[in-house]
């Protein structure tokens, strides 16, 4: 091993215990204090999504010795982060789309790809729409002050507005937590792992170690109400969905298509499940909806169909 792919790896382990530990630390007060039903678990759930940004930067800086601006061997943190595209001394386009063209692919994949994971679901039986009452989303108003009865705009009407509110100023909202998630797993992980092991191996690594981060809030039995299944069901949720982000980031050279791919999938999802379902099949993510094993079928052919018909770059620039 070089020096060199030494020194990338003490980076790659100092980043992954870094966010480990610091994601663990921002959930004590939740697991300190009630777990689900803690004040302050909404607060260090989101909190935790920035902890792989800030170890992702100290590992880079104090292991690797990186600068903002570089140096005679390593490009600027910005650049090595996928923050910030820079042409090679060949003029070598890293992006074929343009930056925001790679934004809306993002979002258009995104879009789709959850949809289709809900669909599947349904075809299979394990999770059920509820079109014509909106019980779910009664509820959730209900919740929020309205008791029943209230004169409302047509409950169809409300539901596509949360949608379409989900899928514009919650994926906005939503983009600043996810980028501190993308720039530690595909703007460090991923790329460091691509540049030294086949893609399979890089996918599947990287999506385990994503989803092993999980576990502050998993282990409380979040997103799948099981806290010990939870934990191997989203490492299977975060391979499928980060070989789709990986892509994205691979091919576009930027951080920030999988940024803005991330806040869909996590509003878009959300909105789904508190819009769409039927009350009785909302906690039933361990088979259905887009998170559960059966949501998991459609983003898996999207993947293995990018990778495999317009594969990502793995190119040691930039790393």
């Amino acid at each position: 091993m070089t020096s060199t792919m030494a020194l990338r790896t003490r980076t790659v382990v100092a980043f992954v215990v870094g966010a480990y530990v610091l994601a663990w630390l921002v959930c004590l007060p939740a697991w300190l204090t009630g777990g689900l039903t803690s004040p302050w678990f909404g607060l260090c759930a989101q909190v935790m999504m920035l902890t792989p940004m800030i170890s992702a930067l100290i590992a880079l800086r104090w292991v690797e010795g990186r600068r903002w601006r570089g140096d005679g061997d390593h490009p600027p943190i910005l650049v090595s982060l996928g923050l910030a595209v820079t042409r090679g001394a060949d003029g070598e386009r890293r992006t074929v789309l343009g930056w925001f063209g790679w934004l809306v692919l993002a979002w258009v994949l995104l879009v789709v790809v959850v949809a289709a994971g809900f669909w599947v679901s349904a075809l299979f039986g394990t999770w059920q729409a509820d079109l014509v009452n909106f019980a779910t989303f009664a509820q959730l108003l209900e919740a929020q002050g309205i008791p029943p009865g209230t004169e409302l705009p047509p409950m169809a009407f409300l539901v596509a507005v949360q949608l379409v509110q989900a899928l514009t100023l919650g994926v906005v909202l939503t983009a600043i937590f996810t980028t501190g998630e993308e720039i530690g797993w595909r703007g460090l992980l991923y790329p460091a792992l691509m540049a030294r092991t086949p893609k399979v191996v890089a996918l599947v690594i990287g999506g385990v170690v994503w989803g092993l981060w999980h576990a502050p809030v998993i282990l409380l039995g979040y997103n799948y109400g099981h806290p010990v299944l939870g934990l191997p069901l989203m490492c299977g949720f975060t391979t499928v969905y980060g070989a789709l982000l990986a892509w994205l980031r691979m091919r576009s050279g930027s951080v920030w298509p999988a940024v803005v791919a991330h806040a869909v999938m996590n509003a878009f999802t959300s909105a789904v499940l508190m819009s769409l379902s039927d009350p009785a099949w909302v906690d039933a993510t361990v088979w259905g909806t887009a998170i559960g094993v059966t949501g998991w079928i459609a983003p898996a052919v999207l993947a293995v169909a990018l990778w495999w018909f317009a594969g990502g770059r793995t190119s040691r620039k930039g790393t």
